[in-house]
């Protein structure tokens, strides 16, 4: 794995990159984007200024989900296999079988959580999961403590089936934030710099707090943080679901 395992991910993803392409150029635009000028160009610039609110209030949205599916994915795994006093001394295979099923339940609840957000509104379950995840941060790694594989693998599961139901609706209602016009750029910044922010310093931070603090205490605590951040943007962005704006209308 070390000397060439590794690559083949990324080998196959080409693979995954192809079925897109072909996949795509055979999926008709929607009426929506089929209706706007083809020369039309939305520079970024100008998502930025006219809609440079939203667009942050969706970038917090996405900080406090990352820094939780983050530390959740790969904070987790070296934090569990980790020689005392950084970690917790246990064997690889069966934390990474805990990853997996994990995993596994957060796809079944992305799917029931879009399925509810169609019918409950975006909001709704989004804010359900942000709570249920932040409740959750404070007390997950006082389970994954208790230093047995069987402890690491209930924490990782709870985790992320719980984020999935903040996770689910996302990107629908981040591309449903936006007009058309902007969809594109508007959606993709904010996601990624809420990706950068929340999940890419992440694990960075976790260990670091691990080392300062000797208590993985403070690694839920971070968490909890990232996640107070998303509650608010999300109460402070509109309701965008058509079962529930087409009624207001």
């Amino acid at each position: 794995m070390i000397d060439w395992g590794w690559r083949v991910p990324f080998l196959v993803g080409g693979l995954v990159l192809a079925l897109g392409v072909w996949a795509r150029r055979g999926v008709a635009e929607t009426p929506e984007f089929a209706a706007l000028p083809r020369d039309r160009k939305t520079p970024l610039a100008a998502v930025l200024r006219e809609g440079w609110r939203r667009l942050m209030l969706a970038a917090g949205v996405n900080l406090g989900l990352n820094a939780n599916m983050f530390i959740l994915a790969t904070f987790m795994l070296s934090y569990a296999t980790a020689a005392a006093p950084q970690g917790l001394a246990l064997p690889r295979q069966p934390i990474v079988l805990g990853s997996v099923v994990g995993l596994l339940c957060h796809s079944v609840t992305i799917v029931l959580a879009c399925w509810l957000s169609d019918r409950l509104g975006r909001k709704p379950v989004m804010l359900s999961g942000a709570v249920a995840a932040l409740a959750y941060a404070l007390v997950m790694f006082r389970i994954a403590d208790i230093g047995t594989p069987l402890a690491v693998g209930v924490a990782v599961i709870i985790g992320f089936t719980l984020g999935g139901f903040l996770f689910g609706p996302l990107l629908t209602y981040f591309s449903e934030l936006f007009s058309v016009e902007q969809r594109q750029s508007g959606v993709g910044l904010a996601f990624q710099l809420g990706s950068v922010l929340g999940g890419g310093l992440a694990p960075v931070i976790a260990n670091r707090l691990i080392a300062v603090t000797g208590s993985s205490t403070a690694v839920g605590c971070y968490i909890a943080a990232g996640l107070l951040v998303s509650l608010p943007c999300l109460l402070a962005l509109p309701e965008t679901a058509p079962a529930r704006t087409r009624g207001a209308a």
